[in-house]
């Protein structure tokens, strides 16, 4: 092999060259090469100064060739402008600048503390090891039975082509240039592999690329064969996958950039996926996540192109990211999509495990979305094409879900819509499962139930909506209210506490039942059973006396208040005086006070009702107001002890007082007076309280007389009768009283 790379070299006539390097020879005490072509680097007679050494560093010039046959130590400084061939063993512990060509057939190591610069390309068939610095600016070839170990610094500024093995063990190879693999590359644990700003990298059909470290893409990254990951794999240039990119357990990729899908991403079990720019999945890709897939901007799954969510994975969408799905996106049995993104589905989605938007992702489908799993917490969802539910749908709070298209719960599916849908003119939704309206419908076109709808909220039949009921509707403290047409041909039923409000058309073939309220505006048809218990309200204004109480009594409290609340005045056996949802007033206030000055007046209460639908019912009670508390005794004496050598005993009491309610001064009475003589034993005494209505609060006490003796019997025997030292005097002693 010959090879010039630089023209200087050639165009200096020979004699020049050699007088020029004689003179640096003798001056700078360097040895040139002279011998033949491909002759030996061992042989001193190759040489114009003798072997090259530390003190006599060799040049090979631009005419040059010279091969390494045997074991060789380079720990001198080497300036190549020709070409160096090393087909033995060689270790570089020196430095080698080179302009011309270097080629390995044998085995080269690279020292610790060797650097080596390569402008004229590299071409290793051998065993090349790099432990030192290389600076590579020009062409390096790997060839089919090259093996490339590298544990330090590469920085490969050619163009470089592995048809071998290319193995970085714990150093960083870094490549601003073109970089095509035809066979195995591998960064391995601890080691850093870059391809820099405006270098592109590319595995090439047949080939194998292998991370366990560092992989970084800041240039063009081109995949059309295997990659293995079980490093992390950072993309912050542009990615394009047409073969197969296996993210093993353990695995990162982190992509801030373009990545264009067209083969197969393999994100394993253990594996993670963070996408914070566009994940572009083209035609015929197929993109599968087996592990955690971090969404922070946009899934782009083009026509003809697949994402799945595997059986047991996870998709999480960060605020902001999005789906587009122009192709299949499936959610698989036990997956999980927690997402406070959005996805538009253009072409097919299929859910068969979770789904959950987390109260700020959005949902828009324009043509086939499937949910056999749960959906849920999904902000934002609009419909325009058709949504079969085969699972559970759950309109939690703050969802707007608006349908232009068709909308199919299926039997044994749920919808349960706890914010608000809203079905626009041409929209059609038909239920066959189980629907449960916990706040607001809004109808304007057709919506047909063929099972059991439960509605604990509003269903608003606008105008032009068509509401058919060919199963069982049932109204749970919530309403109907219609402006439209409503159709019952099974079984309607109104509990209490419901409301029916027709300023349109309801017509009945089924079974009509009321225990709440109708609010009949408009126009009822129908022949079939009825069953209306409840109450129905024809009449224009809101004046309703039949659901009231005929009269209505109230009695003060300590306070001296009658109070009256809106709930009083209603009919309890009509079941609308204790409905949730419902405002209720009493002369216009929830609570009315009525004073003690009213007592005895003849009053009347004004009742009023507004439903959850703004109606109002209105009725007026006569109502008797009284006293309900009877005086309170400020000191009522407790229970007394006397002890008397007589057989009464005088006993006086503070006098006792009341204090009433409503104001009175109250009236008291003893059944003894205070100071009166009480005979021996005990007398109750009961002193009563009264106020101006009679109202009364008796104090009880007790007063017990006790006699003791100032004389004693003596036996005859004694000759005087014996004389008390301490004969008590007349006393009083409280003990505990009643009152």
């Amino acid at each position: 092999m010959k090879q010039n790379s630089y023209t200087f070299w050639k165009t200096i006539p020979l004699f020049s060259v050699l007088c020029f390097m004689l003179m640096t020879t003798i001056l700078r005490g360097q040895t040139i090469y002279i011998g033949p072509d491909n002759g030996d680097w061992s042989t001193a007679a190759n040489w114009n100064n003798g072997l090259p050494s530390f003190a006599n560093p060799p040049t090979v010039t631009g005419t040059g060739i010279v091969c390494i046959n045997g074991s060789l130590t380079i720990d001198y400084a080497v300036t190549n402008f020709g070409s160096i061939i090393n087909k033995g063993a060689t270790t570089l512990t020196g430095s080698i600048n080179s302009g011309g060509a270097l080629a390995n057939q044998g085995t080269f190591t690279i020292g610790s503390s060797a650097t080596m610069t390569s402008s004229g390309g590299f071409n290793n068939s051998g065993t090349l090891t790099n432990n030192g610095n290389v600076n590579s600016n020009s062409a390096f070839t790997n060839t089919l039975t090259g093996v490339f170990n590298n544990f330090s610094a590469w920085s490969q500024g050619g163009t470089t082509i592995n048809d071998g093995i290319m193995s970085n063990k714990s150093g960083t190879f870094t490549c601003p240039s073109v970089l095509t693999n035809n066979k195995t590359i591998e960064n391995l644990s601890g080691a850093t592999w870059k391809v820099d700003f405006g270098g592109s990298y590319t595995n090439a059909t047949g080939s194998t690329l292998s991370n366990a470290g560092q992989f970084q893409n800041l240039g063009t990254f081109n995949n059309t064969t295997v990659l293995t990951n079980t490093g992390t794999f950072t993309n912050n240039g542009a990615q394009t996958c047409s073969g197969i990119f296996n993210n093993e357990s353990g695995g990162s990729l982190v992509s801030t950039a373009t990545i264009n899908l067209s083969g197969r991403l393999n994100n394993k079990v253990g594996a993670t996926v963070q996408s914070s720019f566009n994940f572009n999945v083209l035609a015929n890709g197929y993109a599968s996540n087996l592990g955690q897939f971090t969404n922070q901007g946009t899934i782009d799954v083009k026509a003809n192109g697949t994402y799945c969510v595997e059986t047991g994975s996870t998709l999480t969408g960060q605020f902001g990211s999005s789906i587009l799905n122009a192709g299949y996106f499936k959610v698989a049995l036990s997956a999980t999509v927690t997402t406070n993104g959005s996805i538009t589905n253009n072409r097919k989605f299929d859910i068969y495990g979770a789904y959950d938007a987390m109260g700020g992702g959005s949902i828009v489908n324009t043509d086939s979305l499937c949910n056999y799993g749960l959906v849920k917490n999904v902000n934002t969802l609009n419909n325009s094409s058709v949504w079969k539910n085969i699972g559970t749908l759950e309109n939690n709070s703050g969802g707007v879900w608006t349908n232009t298209g068709r909308i199919e719960n299926n039997k044994g599916a749920t919808i349960n819509n706890n914010y608000e849908i809203r079905n626009k003119p041409v929209g059609i939704i038909i239920n066959n499962g189980t629907f449960n309206n916990n706040i607001r419908l809004y109808n304007e076109g057709s919506f047909t139930n063929n099972a059991y709808f439960l509605s604990m909220g509003d269903i608003i039949n606008l105008a032009g909506g068509n509401y058919i009921n060919t199963e069982v509707l049932v109204i749970r403290e919530g309403s109907i209210q219609n402006a439209g047409t409503l159709t019952n041909q099974k079984t309607l039923i109104n509990e209490s506490c419901s409301i029916i409000t027709n300023t349109a058309t309801i017509s009945n073939s089924g079974r009509f039942e009321n225990t709440g309220i109708i609010f009949q505006r408009g126009t009822g048809n129908g022949t079939a059973i009825m069953a209306l218990s409840g109450y129905i309200h024809t009449s224009a204004t809101s004046n309703a006396p039949s659901i009231c109480q005929t009269t209505l009594t109230t009695g003060t409290d300590a306070a001296g208040e009658a109070k009256v609340y809106g709930q009083n005045g209603f009919l309890s056996t009509i079941g609308i005086d204790e409905c949730a949802g419902f405002q209720y007033f009493a002369n216009d206030v929830n609570r009315y006070v009525y004073q003690c000055s009213q007592i005895g007046q003849a009053l009347t209460t004004r009742f009023k009702i507004i439903t959850r639908t703004g109606d109002s019912l209105t009725c007026s009670v006569p109502t008797t107001v009284f006293d309900n508390v009877s005086p309170v005794v400020s000191n009522c004496p407790t229970d007394a002890t006397i002890y008397t050598t007589q057989n009464t005993a005088v006993y006086s009491w503070t006098p006792v007082t009341g204090i009433d309610n409503c104001g009175d001064t109250p009236i008291v009475t003893s059944s003894t007076a205070s100071g009166s003589s009480f005979p021996i034993g005990t007398t109750q005494v009961t002193v009563s309280v009264k106020d101006s209505r009679a109202n009364t609060t008796d104090c009880i006490f007790k007063v017990n007389v006790v006699k003791v003796f100032t004389t004693a019997i003596c036996p005859a025997s004694d000759v005087a009768a014996p004389v008390f030292a301490n004969c008590p005097a007349n006393q009083t002693i409280n003990t505990s009283g009643t009152g």
